[in-house]
């Protein structure tokens, strides 16, 4: 943001709506309750571990609200993050998790405001903070539109970020949502909408809803041609290709993997399909902490997760994830942190992992 807006900010303070359905209420309008809060399952997943009861007692108050579906009359949505601007000029939280990421929005600002396009009839925004990121999609964007499907009408359509992706189409194509429903929207688009419905999130980005989350890993795994998944198999998802948080000593890792009969893939170079229907003739999957254990989504009840993670980072994710689909998990973390040019790497103990992981397949 250039010096000249934030001297104008200063002047004209942007103020945030952070309850969009107390907002509606108070303007007259009406809201439907698609979900109930998840504060009870999340408060039985808090017990799991320290670092998750933090996330909960901080996120208790979101929790601990239902989930709801509301039609905003002539609202500005803003770029691929899917920033929302009210009539009376507030900026919606809801969608950006914490207000730290809403105000680092490029779009929040006087000219987020200024629409520069209209779009007549009946809108619904897949965009979020993090939005199209593979974990977030699965996480927060898809179990946020399952409950408002039913009250969405016939003719709506989506707003998406224009660089879509195939796990995004197909995704959607599960949930009956065809291309030609799509409408895209680029990083400057600053769009009034004459018809917004929107669902606020499902929990957060650490809490959500087991129901939703088992509803969304069936209908893609129908659409996927997924019954029972083949012969059960062992799968180390690397992250060879990734440009952040590699493991150094992968190689030496695979070879160990390799000798107990694990299979080591790399998933982004595979069709979406074609994960959905490996992923869900697992028995275990093994992995360094990352975007590609999202697919445990799509394993069988039951199968087990051996997350390799670094000790001195909240990773809770997969973790939180797990328990909601009734799998089992499993953590390593006798890891070492190396530079890496954005992010760690990280270096594994070798001696330390043989033993982890062969104990693990033999209590299975």
């Amino acid at each position: 943001m250039n010096k000249t807006l934030k001297s104008l900010i200063k002047f004209f303070p942007l103020k945030i709506c952070r309850d969009i359905a107390e907002w509606q209420r108070n303007c007259g309008g009406s809201v439907i309750n698609i979900h109930a809060p998840v504060v009870d399952e999340a408060e039985k997943a808090a017990r799991l571990d320290p670092r998750i009861e933090f996330q909960f007692k901080l996120r208790f108050e979101d929790l601990s609200k239902h989930q709801t579906l509301q039609v905003i009359q002539n609202p500005i949505v803003c770029g691929c993050g899917g920033l929302v601007v009210l009539p009376d000029g507030k900026f919606v939280l809801q969608g950006n998790w914490d207000a730290r990421f809403l105000k680092s929005n490029p779009n929040y600002s006087i000219l987020g405001k200024i629409s520069n396009a209209f779009l007549r009839g009946d809108y619904y925004s897949l965009l979020s903070h993090w939005g199209a990121e593979y974990y977030h999609w699965f996480h927060d964007v898809l179990p946020r539109l399952i409950p408002a499907l039913p009250h969405l009408p016939g003719n709506i359509r989506f707003l998406i970020n224009h660089d879509l992706r195939n796990y995004q189409i197909r995704s959607l194509e599960a949930l009956g949502i065809s291309r030609e429903h799509l409408v895209f929207q680029s990083s400057g688009s600053r769009q009034k909408i004459e018809r917004l419905w929107f669902a606020s999130p499902l929990g957060n980005p650490e809490f959500s809803s087991s129901r939703v989350l088992a509803e969304l890993s069936k209908k893609i795994r129908r659409a996927c041609t997924v019954e029972n998944g083949d012969q059960p198999q062992r799968i180390f998802i690397s992250r060879r290709l990734a440009e952040r948080r590699r493991l150094v000593n992968e190689n030496e890792i695979i070879a160990e993997l390799r000798r107990l009969g694990f299979v080591d893939l790399a998933l982004e170079t595979m069709p979406f399909d074609l994960q959905v229907k490996t992923m869900a003739s697992a028995s275990i999957v093994c992995g360094l902490h990352g975007a590609g254990l999202t697919n445990i989504l799509f394993c069988q009840t039951g199968a087990r997760v051996a997350e390799i993670s670094s000790p001195i980072r909240d990773h809770i994710h997969y973790q939180l994830l797990s328990h909601k689909l009734g799998h089992r998990y499993f953590s390593f973390n006798q890891v070492e942190e190396r530079c890496g040019e954005s992010e760690p790497d990280f270096y594994i103990d070798v001696p330390a992992f043989r033993k982890w992981i062969s104990e693990l397949i033999r209590e299975q």
